[in-house]
């Protein structure tokens, strides 16, 4: 269908309107910049002794001047949101050493080289209950050169994290981990460590997934010389004790 006077003025009007990139005033350097002469060549725009982008004067950017409209939350509003932490732990394999994962022992003649028990899944849940609320790592909180947490039940960590993400007016909504094991196998398992961390983190079984898998005969893990472990979780605000 062949296009009417008035669409083809319409159109060359609008060709006529679109910038052209050779018609664009450049610098000595061929970088655009607008009929003052002013570049947005980041090379080109102040900056102090430390490399960062400064004001004329060497100033820092303020966020506030940058973006006058944008208000900041107010303090204790933030905390007040869901939160997600992730958490990550791996522990060596060795002979002849008590395997603990999930709470619970398993038969196999591998164990894990650790400072507690080595229950690599309690260790990065602990991690991610304790990042989703910015409370630092495991390792800030039990130290692996304090003798108070030599051979310790993972399960009394895992309590005691729990009990901080309480404190702070938080409570569990899921918690999601993978397990990354070559051997033994841990899916006939898996239940009965949902059951148990999800009593201690006051749950449903439901909301403790727990999957494995195995590292296809590569890598440290497919190699059996090591276990990882990869936690996500999702904390909900509640009340606490006292609030209004």
């Amino acid at each position: 269908m062949s296009m009417k006077t008035n669409d083809k003025e319409q159109l060359a009007n609008t060709t006529e309107r679109l910038p052209n990139a050779a018609e664009q005033p450049m610098n000595a350097t061929g970088q655009p910049v607008n009929v003052a002469g002013q570049s947005a060549n980041v090379a080109e725009q102040p900056m102090n002794a430390t490399g960062q982008l400064s004001d004329a004067e060497g100033r820092l950017p303020n966020a506030e001047e940058q973006f006058p409209n944008t208000a900041r939350p107010k303090s204790g509003v933030t905390e007040r949101l869901p939160r997600v932490g992730n958490g990550y732990d791996v522990h060596r394999l060795a002979p002849d050493l008590p395997f603990f994962l999930g709470g619970i022992r398993l038969e196999h003649p591998l164990g894990c080289v650790a400072h507690s028990d080595g229950d690599c899944l309690i260790h990065a849940l602990c991690d991610a209950l304790l990042g989703a609320l910015a409370l630092g790592d495991i390792g800030k909180h039990y130290p692996d050169t304090s003798d108070r947490y030599k051979g310790v039940d993972s399960k009394a960590l895992l309590k005691t994290t729990y009990d901080l993400v309480r404190k702070a007016g938080y409570r569990l909504g899921n918690a999601d981990c993978i397990v990354c094991l070559q051997s033994p196998k841990i899916a006939h398992l898996i239940p009965k460590m949902s059951s148990l961390l999800a009593h201690i983190l006051e749950v449903a079984e439901e909301c403790v997934s727990i999957k494995a898998t195995t590292g296809e005969r590569i890598g440290f893990v497919g190699r059996e010389e090591g276990i990882a472990v990869y936690v996500t979780v999702l904390l909900w605000p509640c009340r606490v004790k006292g609030e209004g």
